[in-house]
């Protein structure tokens, strides 16, 4: 069984000066709008460009469902890129590309009811797994 190591903080420079944090294999990494990480020993790196969608049912409300919320991800290896879009509720919930497997562990902040969620607070967990 790999262990998931969990990255305490990538910082902003991702965002801001374009730098790109390296992970190891199998780790969680957490990311906020237009941050990117790479992983070592490949060509891949993953870009969180946002939530499009998040229906999710806040807390203290009463809901039909749980909701969804939809993470907006580039991914690209080498000179081919792909987009996606993975979910919290309903899938797909992971993608996997250029040997390479990025599954949604967790959106942040969990929605409150009548609180609006500032966009650049959004940071989405995912786990980067190598075969």
């Amino acid at each position: 069984m790999k262990a998931s190591i969990a990255l305490l903080a990538l910082g902003f420079a991702c965002s801001a000066g374009g730098e790109i944090a390296s992970l190891g294999t199998d780790e969680t990494i957490t990311l906020g709008p237009g941050e990117s990480a790479a992983i070592p020993g490949t060509e891949f790196t993953v870009l969180f460009e946002g939530v499009p969608s998040d229906s999710r049912c806040p807390s203290g409300a009463v809901c039909v469902w749980a909701g969804d919320g939809g993470v907006a991800l580039q991914v690209w290896s080498g000179t081919a890129s792909r987009s996606d879009t993975l979910h919290t509720t309903v899938e797909p919930r992971a993608l996997e590309w250029q040997g390479v497997r990025l599954a949604l562990e967790s959106l942040e902040p969990y929605p409150e009811e009548g609180v609006p969620i500032d966009p650049a607070d959004y940071r989405v967990t995912l786990l980067a797994m190598l075969p």
